[in-house]
């Protein structure tokens, strides 16, 4: 008895495959040359937005973070993500029955404010042209 895995050789790659494999490296490498133009383009004019935002932003919403990552946002199957005040309230408003956590070295009260805000915001709120509010 052998104590490995026998494992098959990997197949030898068709010359079709290797075509749409360069097919994509080329797709992967145009796109992101028209990415590093916009962000060029968009420092030039002062409209660049933060490199990084906390993992509660969502891509459409150009708002940027409102301060350090400080609350969990779990929706009803208990999947979460963290976020800043800012965005950990537009998600909060904007998920169906999605409940607030503070993070352990969270200041006292952040999952309050955030709750508290999401209660002032529209679903979406970025997607409206006064951005969520309630009149």
């Amino acid at each position: 008895m052998t104590d490995h895995v026998a494992r098959p050789e990997r197949a030898a790659s068709s010359p079709r495959v290797d075509e749409l494999r360069q097919l994509d490296r080329d797709a992967y490498q145009a796109a992101e040359a028209r990415r590093r133009e916009q962000n060029h383009r968009d420092d030039v004019l002062g409209l660049a937005l933060p490199l990084e935002r906390c993992p509660a932003a969502h891509p459409d919403d150009p708002s940027p973070c409102g301060g350090p990552v400080v609350v969990t946002v779990l929706d009803r199957h208990n999947a979460g993500v963290n976020g800043c005040e800012h965005h950990g309230a537009r998600l909060l408003a904007s998920v169906d029955g999605a409940r607030v956590y503070p993070l352990p070295a969270a200041p006292g009260g952040a999952a309050i404010r955030v709750f508290k805000r999401a209660d002032t915001l529209r679903p979406f709120a970025w997607e409206t042209p006064d951005g969520g509010e309630h009149q």
